[in-house]
């Protein structure tokens, strides 16, 4: 396995501090979306619950929290696995960041992105002979699937729109928040994995030096 020079004094620490910060982030994620499912479904059967003010402001608090520490952990992530010798690489740290706010292809780079830094991860020396994740698909399409129906719910909840399509607004938002939580749960140990992975390597790395 190529090894580039200096690979073991790669903040490989900092890594996994950072992974372990994201993962504790989408965790709080994960328990705040059933929360607001829960919350939905008191209000249906006509409860109150004092918490219903307090959930949309903390989920986009913690949304955004989660959102920038997953960010960087793709970035620094990306650039160790460049940094092991994997060679025709498709997507750069950049890229695999700015796909996420590319109109139209952010509906699939982003998860050929993480494909490819779960291979090169694996094996950086024959990477694209690496096997798909699994995990990875169905972290994509949960996430997808909640992000359609939050923006379908949103545009609904305006003027008569609201008034007559309560019900289905609460099913998309309730839709919304059960795809976040299953893609949280999917994404805690995919970059638990890849960060392993990446810690195996840097590892036999630092024993050669």
């Amino acid at each position: 396995m190529p090894i580039l020079p200096g690979l073991a004094k790669m903040p490989l620490h900092e890594l996994r501090g950072l992974t372990r910060i994201t993962q504790a982030l989408l965790a709080a994620q994960t328990v705040l979306a059933v929360a607001a499912v829960f919350i939905a479904y008191l209000s249906k059967v006509g409860a109150n619950s004092p918490a219903s003010g307090l959930i949309v402001p903390c989920q986009l608090a913690i949304f955004v929290a989660a959102g920038i520490a997953f960010l960087m952990w793709t970035y620094r992530a990306k650039s160790n696995a460049g940094a092991t010798g994997a060679r025709g690489l498709s997507y750069s740290p950049a890229m695999a960041v700015g796909s996420y706010f590319i109109p139209i292809l952010n509906l699939g780079m982003p998860a050929q992105a993480m494909q490819e830094l779960y291979k090169s991860s694996a094996d950086p020396r024959d990477w694209e002979a690496v096997d798909s994740l699994r995990l990875i698909h169905v972290w994509w399409f949960f996430w997808i699937s909640g992000n359609i129906a939050g923006v379908v719910a949103w545009r609904l909840q305006t003027g008569e729109a609201y008034q007559a399509s309560a019900s289905v607004i609460g099913m998309l938002s309730s839709g919304s928040d059960i795809g976040t939580m299953a893609a949280s749960l999917c994404l805690i140990p995919i970059i638990g994995k890849i960060a392993g992975l990446q810690h195996d390597s840097m590892a036999m790395a630092a024993e050669f030096e």
